[in-house]
C-alpha cells in the first residue's frame, strides 16, 4: 500500500524531495509545512501545504528535512503523538538517538544524502535503528531510489564517512572544474568555450567511468601515456603530492563530521 508522506522544511533538499516524490508513483500522497510560507509558494505546493500538527497527525512516514540548528525548537512544537510514525531524517549531524530523545519517536531512519539527490542522481547512505522493521526499511528504500542509488549501513558511525565522501564530494569535484577552468583560461581559452569543455570533460569522464565499470585507475592508466602530456601533468600532482594534501582535505571533512554530531549529543 502507497504512503501517505509529510515533509518538515522546504529548503534545498526538503523541496527538493518534494518535487521529486510529487511527480513520482511511489506514494499515495505528499504534505510539506515550512514556517516561511515563500518557500512554499515557490513550490507551488500550496496545496500540499499543512500546518505542523496536521501534516503529522495525516501523514504514515515523516521526512525532517530543517537545519539540524532548528530540529530543538522543532521539536518543542510537537504536541502531537508521533511514537509509532516512522521517522526519516535528512538532517546532518543529528543521531537517531537524539532524534528519539526530543521526538519521543521510536522508529527512526537517518540519511546522508548530497546536492545531485535534488535532480534525482543522488549517492545516499543511510542508516535505521532497530525499531525499524524490515518491510519499513524497504519503504524507504523505495523512497530514497527517487534520489539516486541508495546503500544502507549497519553502523550509525559510518555515515561520517559518507558525510566527507560523497556528501561534501559534490563540492570537490565543483572545486576541481572550478580550477581547470581558471586554468583554461589562463592559457588563452575564451571563458564560454572554457567552460563548455571543462563541463562536458566531466560530465563524459563520469559516464565513461560508469559505463566501462574497470576502475578510475584503469581508465587513468589507459589516458597517463609514457612522456605525453598528461603524464607530465599527472607528476607535477605527484611530486606535490596531491594525494596526500586528498587524504588530509577528506580526514579533515570526516573529523568535521564527528565534531558536528558531537554539538547535538
Amino acid at each position: 500500500m502507497k504512503k501517505t508522506i509529510g515533509i518538515i522544511g522546504a529548503g534545498n533538499m526538503g523541496g527538493a524531495i518534494y518535487q521529486i516524490l510529487k511527480q513520482s508513483r511511489l506514494v499515495r500522497r505528499v504534505f510539506i509545512c515550512d514556517q516561511h510560507t515563500n518557500k512554499i509558494s515557490a513550490l507551488k505546493a500550496d496545496n500540499d501545504s499543512l500546518s505542523l500538527a496536521d501534516l503529522l497527525t495525516r501523514s504514515d512516514i515523516i521526512i525532517l528535512a530543517v537545519k539540524p540548528q532548528a530540529f530543538k525548537d522543532l521539536a518543542d512544537e510537537i504536541r502531537v503523538e508521533i511514537k509509532n510514525k516512522l521517522i526519516v531524517s535528512v538532517m546532518a549531524g543529528v543521531s537517531t538517538r537524539i532524534i528519539c530523545k526530543l521526538l519521543k519517536a521510536k522508529k527512526v531512519a537517518r540519511v546522508m544524502p548530497n546536492m545531485p539527490a535534488q535532480i534525482g542522481q543522488g549517492a545516499i547512505g543511510w542508516f535505521a535503528n532497530k525499531q525499524v522493521i524490515r518491510t519499513e526499511r524497504l519503504e524507504v528504500t523505495k523512497l530514497l531510489s527517487a534520489l539516486g542509488l541508495t546503500i544502507e549501513f549497519k553502523k550509525e558511525n559510518l555515515l561520517d564517512a559518507v558525510t566527507a565522501v560523497s556528501g561534501s564530494g559534490p563540492a570537490y569535484f565543483f572545486y576541481l572544474c572550478e580550477q581547470l577552468e581558471a586554468g583554461a583560461i589562463k592559457l588563452g581559452l575564451d571563458q564560454k568555450i572554457a567552460k563548455l569543455l571543462v563541463e562536458q570533460t566531466f560530465f563524459g569522464s563520469a559516464a565513461l567511468l560508469k559505463d566501462r565499470n574497470i576502475g578510475a585507475t584503469k581508465l587513468c592508466q589507459a589516458i597517463n601515456s609514457r612522456k605525453g602530456t598528461t603524464a607530465a601533468a599527472i607528476g607535477v600532482l605527484e611530486k606535490n603530492k596531491f594525494a596526500k594534501i586528498f587524504e588530509r582535505a577528506l580526514l579533515a571533512a570526516f573529523r568535521r563530521a564527528r565534531e558536528l554530531s558531537k554539538l547535538y549529543e
